[in-house]
């Protein structure tokens, strides 16, 4: 027989799943908008005059793709 396992219980025995939750939430958007979004306008400013849209799919691929690889080595992220 299989056990459930339980959420973790804060100290007044309350369920802690929904504050994780916004805490993941809140730190997954936050880092986002401070390190994702100015790279993104600025590629998007770029890329305005290109009139093939797939160049913009390739690019918002492969840029981010670079970038972590460049940095998630020596930074130990990979």
């Amino acid at each position: 027989m299989q056990e459930l396992i339980a959420a973790p219980q804060s100290e007044s025995g309350q369920n802690n799943v929904a504050g994780i939750a916004v805490t993941v939430l809140w730190y997954g958007f936050g880092i986002a908008l401070v390190f994702a979004a100015p790279p993104a306008w600025i590629l998007g400013y770029l890329l305005r005059p290109a009139l093939n849209q797939w160049v913009h799919v390739a690019v918002f691929f492969a840029a981010p793709t670079l970038v972590f690889w460049v940095l998630g080595g020596p930074l130990g992220l990979g």
